[in-house]
């Protein structure tokens, strides 16, 4: 004899105890109990308008997502959308509602970002106009600041002494401080892989350069070459910032790095 079943909507990380019966016509004939666990996994939520190169940033138990762009090839800035979107979660799948609307000048794809506090930061960043920026992306400078009690933007310059314009820039927060480097800039006629790395101090405003990421290295070949990358991968973990991965302009990488931070504001 042989049968199964099927069933779900079973919880996570959950063990379960089932056991087979069989009807008869006087008597109800049950098998031994199995037990099964199901352990992690994922569950579909509410999606979004379509975006590529976007950023998501969790803070204060709420994750914000914005900064993208649902074009295949150049995002054009007269196109970006300006919307920015708050997910709430809850015991469910969670919920997302609109934050406030950044301004239509200030939109870009590519960002960077790190929060302190009650503020989420998003640094540079790029966009194509289709007439000056065509074979290379504009780069945006500006600083923006979403406060995530009163929902109020601030939008400024950086000071000097200023970050070079950049886009896929790896970011991070270490100790209350923001954290912003490598990525990828412009010589004026090439792109350029950077790796110099920036510290932001929100008790002052204060921009300051750091150690500079030390420069990649092919992963067939132990020479070093004189470009920074982008699209690198950063996390925070046990006092130190790790650093690794992403691409120069000729291949990708695999090499990762510890980030050890100032230990004064000096």
């Amino acid at each position: 004899l042989f049968f199964e079943g099927k069933t779900g909507n079973l919880n996570f990380n959950t063990t379960y105890t089932v056991r087979a019966y069989a009807r008869g016509k006087r008597k109800i004939f049950y098998s031994a109990p199995a037990t099964f666990p199901v352990r992690d996994g994922w569950k579909k939520i509410a999606g979004l308008p379509s975006f590529q190169g976007a950023y998501g940033i969790g803070h204060q138990g709420t994750g914000y997502f914005g900064f993208g762009c649902d074009a295949v090839e150049a995002c054009l800035q007269t196109s970006l959308p300006n919307d920015l979107w708050r997910f709430t979660p809850d015991n469910q799948a969670g919920t997302w509602s609109k934050a406030a609307a950044v301004d239509p000048l200030f939109m870009r794809t590519n960002v960077s970002s790190f929060a302190i506090g009650d503020t989420v930061y998003f640094v540079m960043g790029e966009y194509f106009d289709g007439v000056v920026c065509t074979n290379q992306p504009c780069f945006v400078f500006n600083f923006m600041k979403l406060n995530t009690k009163t929902q109020q933007w601030e939008y400024a310059d950086l000071p000097d002494p200023v970050p070079s314009f950049r886009s896929y820039a790896a970011s991070f927060t270490l100790n209350g401080k923001g954290y912003v480097g490598t990525g990828e800039g412009s010589d004026g006629t090439h792109l350029l892989p950077l790796n110099d790395f920036w510290q932001y101090n929100p008790a002052n405003g204060a921009w300051r350069k750091v150690a500079v990421m030390p420069l990649r290295e092919k992963p067939s070949d132990p020479i070093r070459y004189d470009e920074g990358r982008a699209g690198a991968a950063a996390f925070v973990s046990g006092g130190f910032a790790y650093v690794g991965a992403g691409r120069t302009s000729a291949f990708p990488l695999n090499d990762f790095w510890r980030f050890t931070p100032p230990a004064t504001d000096a």
